[in-house]
């Protein structure tokens, strides 16, 4: 049987993992710093036009699995975890209106 106290222990685990692996490592060859690649998260997620824009942030988001291709057709959306990352730091922030975190790319 499974315990929903063994699940959220599961889930806290690999969100602080998740978390550690989307900002700049020592050592990582992507120059993009956290702030670039928050602000498109939180473009995508708001659903802002000049997020479907591919650029470093994006690509590096992509290495990282924050934003994962869905289908051959360009079209990326934000993984939940980075979006649950994302909702948190901006949780004081009045500003922010989640709408789906996914976007698609001019082919």
């Amino acid at each position: 049987m499974i315990l929903r106290q063994d699940v959220a222990t599961i889930v806290r685990e690999q969100l602080g993992i998740f978390r550690n692996e989307m900002g700049t490592v020592p050592g990582d060859m992507d120059p993009t710093d956290w702030a670039t690649k928050r602000q498109k998260l939180r473009d995508m997620c708001e659903g802002t036009p000049d997020a479907s824009v591919p650029d470093a942030a994006l690509y590096g988001l992509l290495r990282r699995r924050a934003v994962l291709f869905c289908n051959g057709k360009g079209r990326y959306g934000v993984h939940p975890l980075a979006a649950e990352i994302l909702r948190e730091q901006l949780a004081k922030d009045p500003t922010f209106r989640y709408k789906g975190g996914a976007l698609d790319l001019e082919p």
